[in-house]
This record gives C-alpha cells, sequence and structure tokens, in this order.
C-alpha cells in the first residue's frame, strides 16, 4: 500500500511537468498479487490518469520510479485494448503519432512508429520525422545497427580516414565492417554524408540477413542489370515483400532513399516472410480450332481467353518430337504428325487441344518452254528498200520469238545508236512486239533481237545514207 501511495505522488507529479501538447495514452497502476486480479487506481480529476507516452529522457525516469516503486503498471491505448502488465517494468505503448509529418494516411505511419519504439531512430525533433529527407550512409548503417541492437564492435581498428573516433555513427560503421555489411567507397574512405541510394540500401539489408539466395529466377524490374551487384540482393528484396519497386517494372537502383524509405524497408525486414499463396483458378476457353495446322519449323499463337492470372498456366505438348509450345501458348512445328497441348494450372488440366503439324508444300509455277526462234516481219518504210535507210527518217517491224507454246516478247538493240536507234513501242497480242527504228547518221548498225528467255535470238545490218538515191544505188 505504502507503494502505492508513492507510485500515485509520482505520477502527480509528472502530469504537470510534460508537455499538454503531447499524445496521451491511459495508465494504470495494479497490484498483480492482489486476489482480484489488481485494482486499478483514479488519479488525477477524471476516472483515469493520462500521461504523455512518449518516448522522452523524462518518461524513462518514470520508467526507471515505477519500476522500483510500482508492483506493475499497464498502458492501456485509447480503444480501451490493453497491453499485458508487466511485473517489474513499464511497458510504453504508442497509439499515434508524435509527430506532425507522419501520420495514419502515409504508408510509413507505422513503419516510424516501430522505428521509433525499437529506438532505431527518435526523428530529427520532438516533433519532426522528416519522411521525405535524404538518408545518408552513416545514417543507414546506423538505424541496421540500432536495429542488431547497437553491439560493440569487436575491434577499434578504423580503416576509414572520414570516420572519427567518437561520432554518433562511428561504432555503426565499424560494426558493419565486421561484419561484411560495407566495405566502404574505397580501401580507407567510408563516405558517411554521402546519399544512400536504394540499390545501397536493399544490398546492407541482404548482407545483414546472411545473403540468401532469391529463389525465383524471373525478375520484374527492367533497370536492375543482370549480374550488378545488387542483382540478388533486389530479387530478394522483391521476393520478401521488402519493396515493390517504384513502378510495376522499375526498381530506380540509382535512385536516392528517403528516411522514411529506409525505416520502412527495415520494418518489412524484420516482419516474417510473406506466404506464399496459390493463385486463384480461372475459366480457360481454347479459341483456336481443333486440327489447326502448324507448318514445320513454324509458329503459331494458340487464341485462348483466361479469367485468372495467365502467369499461372503451363502448357505442355504430349510430344515435342512433333510440336514445341512455350509457357504464352506459341507452339512451334518441329516433324509431321498429330498431338496434344494441354494447359495446366498447377496440377490441375484446365483444357487441352490437338494440333496438326504438316510439311509446307510450296506452288511453283511451270517452267515455261524455251524460245526456239526468233520471227520478224519485213523491214518496211517510206525510205528503207530492206537493207538502206536515210538519214533523218524512220522505219517499222514486228517480231516475237516462237516456242513450242505461247510466244515470247522480244527486245531490240542497236550496235550504233549514233547511228541506228531501236524503241519497242508496243507488245500486242500473243506477245507480238512493234518497234520504231530511226536513221539518225550516214553508216552501219546491227540491230539484234532476242528473246525474253535469252534462248534466241537474230540480227540485222543496216545501212543509212544521205539520201534516197543514194539508198537506191549503193552509193552516197
Amino acid at each position: 500500500m505504502i507503494a502505492m501511495k508513492k507510485t500515485i505522488a509520482l505520477l502527480l507529479a509528472v502530469m504537470l511537468l510534460l508537455s499538454a501538447h503531447c499524445d496521451f495514452g491511459w495508465v494504470y497502476a495494479a497490484d498483480n498479487n492482489s486476489s482480484t486480479g489488481g485494482t486499478a487506481v483514479t488519479l488525477g480529476q477524471s476516472t483515469d490518469a493520462e500521461i504523455p507516452v512518449e518516448a522522452s529522457p523524462l518518461l524513462e525516469t518514470v520508467r526507471q520510479s515505477l519500476v522500483m516503486d510500482a508492483p506493475s503498471v499497464q498502458v492501456v491505448n485509447h480503444s480501451g485494448s490493453s497491453s499485458a502488465a508487466t511485473t517489474k517494468g513499464v511497458l510504453l505503448l504508442q497509439n499515434s503519432s508524435p509527430f506532425v509529418d507522419v501520420n495514419e494516411t502515409h504508408y510509413f505511419y507505422e513503419s516510424v512508429l516501430w522505428a521509433v519504439g525499437k529506438g532505431i531512430t527518435s526523428g530529427i525533433s520532438a516533433t519532426e520525422f522528416g519522411p521525405a529527407l535524404t538518408c545518408s550512409r552513416a545514417q543507414v548503417v546506423t538505424f541496421l545497427w540500432r536495429y542488431a541492437g547497437s553491439p560493440a564492435p569487436k575491434s577499434a581498428r578504423n580503416p576509414f580516414k572520414d570516420v572519427d573516433v567518437g561520432r554518433w555513427y562511428s561504432n555503426a560503421v565499424l560494426w558493419a565492417v565486421e561484419h561484411g555489411i560495407t566495405a566502404g567507397i574505397s580501401a580507407t574512405e567510408f563516405a558517411p554524408n554521402q546519399p544512400c541510394n536504394r540499390a545501397q540500401v536493399v544490398t546492407f539489408l541482404w548482407r545483414f540477413m546472411q545473403q540468401p539466395e532469391p529463389t525465383r529466377a524471373d525478375k520484374i524490374f527492367t533497370d536492375v542489370e543482370s549480374g550488378s551487384w545488387y542483382e540478388k540482393p533486389v530479387l530478394w528484396a522483391q521476393e520478401r515483400g521488402i519493396t515493390a519497386g517504384t513502378s510495376a517494372n522499375t526498381f530506380s537502383p540509382s535512385g536516392v532513399c528517403q528516411r522514411a524509405q529506409v525505416v520502412t524497408f527495415l520494418y518489412r525486414t524484420d516482419a516474417p516472410p510473406p506466404a506464399e499463396t496459390e493463385p486463384a483458378v480461372g475459366e480457360l476457353t481454347i479459341e483456336t480450332a481443333v486440327d489447326t495446322v502448324v507448318y514445320i519449323g513454324e509458329t503459331l499463337q494458340i487464341k485462348y481467353t483466361y479469367t485468372g492470372d495467365k502467369s499461372a498456366l503451363t502448357f505442355k505438348s504430349d510430344d515435342t518430337s512433333i510440336l514445341t509450345v512455350n509457357n504464352s501458348g506459341k507452339v512451334t512445328g518441329v516433324s509431321a504428325g498429330k498431338t496434344r497441348v494441354k494447359v495446366y494450372h498447377g496440377d490441375t488440366m484446365l483444357g487441352r487441344i490437338r494440333l496438326v503439324v504438316e510439311e509446307k508444300v510450296v506452288e511453283t509455277e511451270p517452267a515455261k518452254p524455251k524460245a526456239e526462234s526468233i520471227e520478224a516481219n519485213a523491214f518496211t518504210g517510206p525510205y528503207f528498200d530492206g537493207t538502206a535507210g536515210v538519214v533523218g527518217n524512220y522505219m517499222t517491224f514486228k517480231a516475237f520469238a516462237e516456242t513450242s507454246g505461247d510466244n515470247q516478247a522480244v527486245t531490240a538493240t542497236s550496235s550504233n545508236s549514233g547511228v541506228v536507234s531501236v524503241e519497242r513501242t508496243s507488245v500486242g497480242s500473243s506477245n507480238v512486239c512493234k518497234f520504231k527504228v530511226k536513221f539518225k547518221g550516214a553508216g552501219s548498225a546491227t540491230i539484234t533481237i532476242t528473246s525474253e528467255d535469252g534462248n534466241a535470238s537474230k540480227s540485222y545490218t543496216i545501212t543509212v545514207k544521205g539520201s534516197y538515191s543514194a539508198a537506191k544505188s549503193g552509193s552516197l
């Protein structure tokens, strides 16, 4: 009874000293040795005494005094649910945030209260936590060190010239080096004030947790480079639910880490790993027709709809020597035959389809008959006698290539376009071609008529003279 009176007097005195702006909880003193299970004590002006339930030097004094004088103290939150009474100590229940910049709407609310309750951090002031402030390398290893219980380093040897003995982070840095959590940015520098990026934070956590191997080979973050020093830590952190990245497919490894993010990573590391849950089974409808043909060496996407998570499906071919399939339902023909593709969710088969694999037959056009000879009508013109023409005039002729089937068209060339030029002006029925020949200068030239397939040709030599009479007489 004397101890109880001392406790009441002490609590009343404390109530007059503590700030009215603090968050309050309910404090009961109870005698656990009582046959009734303890007697609640009425303090202050209301039925229950209100005292601040926040970490502070003054509250630590209250804690020590209560431990000495009270049989036990029970702290109850505003909702009325109570924590278990302790026999030799005070259990302080922080039921709301002491920080003006941390409230229940923030994702980091529980993380910050947890970190403060664990003594990992106390904020940047009595009323501010600074959630958006950048976290330095010294702060991150200090948070980790405090989370580990603030163990003393085994050795006083300090390899870093930028970590002074006696600084608030010096023991934390030496401890982190001893445990392989960090090796600094060089053999002699730790860079305590350098901002800590997201890749470094999850790597520190991963090393602190003894570098567990990720259990999944697939990765969802496109900006986490394969083989990088932080790849495994990020995969592990994603598996453990410590981080979900900065978007659906990015982690932002070089992005600076804020105080709220660091304590949230720590809080999630402290939680048990998320339980593996089996995705719900949906309904599968295969839309590709049965006996659809897949050609050897070609691919085909099986068309289907599924009401569940498609990534939970697996596709299997009954005979991979005929047809293979990947887990998105794309099949590849291997050899001629028929086989089925089955779709599973776990061990449950949801559907199947039979496909036919065939050799692709390429249709080719039948070979055209070869040209056998060139047929050309007589060269005619007002100034041409069959072998000679007059400068400045022209003539026409028709020609085609004769084959065992349909006629072939022909082309014509001149051996000397300065004397004679030749031009195909039309291709008529039965591939009969019409040509125009111009007489450009005195001399001789050869016109060669060739079939389209180049198998037959015929040549004519033409002499061009300066006048019609000269052409007729054979002299200029």
